[in-house]
């Protein structure tokens, strides 16, 4: 049965590297896929957008959601990690239902953390054109409801 402490990260992330590699499990992606419609005013894509709003331009601040938003699970997503990988090698089931379930939770933690995020404000400019809307990421929801995860076969070429 494996069992962890999250004290030494790298050394905790080497080893359950590791048993996963050993299950053959997948790689899961969060954020906004390739796939995601985009935005009606076609002017960029809805990926492009997100990568905006992470980094912010010279016209946009940085409003870090994606890392900081799925970050937020982090302490949840080890413990399904670990249920999971007990329930694999114990009962024979198939790894990927946890990685699914990972998958899931962390869509929803990155959607609140979008949801909350307050700072930095809107400029009055944008507030204006977004018809009072004040939170600084969503306006109509495509954003945040473009947030999906992915499970992946293999190593990922792409991605924060």
């Amino acid at each position: 049965m494996i069992k962890s402490k999250i004290s030494g990260t790298n050394e905790l992330k080497r080893e359950i590297e590791k048993i996963v590699k050993s299950l053959d499990a997948p790689m899961v992606s969060v954020g906004i896929h390739d796939d995601a419609v985009d935005p009606p005013d076609g002017e960029i894509n809805m990926a492009t957008l997100g990568a905006v709003h992470e980094f912010g331009n010279d016209k946009i601040p940085a409003r870090p959601w994606l890392l900081r938003g799925f970050n937020s699970g982090r302490r949840e997503y080890l413990a399904m990690l670990e249920d999971g990988i007990n329930e694999t090698v114990q009962k024979g089931t198939d790894i990927r239902k946890t990685f699914n379930a990972i998958g899931v939770m962390a869509v929803g933690k990155v959607q609140l953390f979008i949801t909350a995020l307050k700072t930095p404000a809107n400029s009055d400019i944008t507030i204006a054109r977004k018809k009072g809307a004040d939170n600084p990421l969503i306006y109509t929801g495509a954003m945040k409801n473009s947030v999906n995860y992915k499970l992946h076969d293999g190593r990922l070429e792409e991605g924060l």
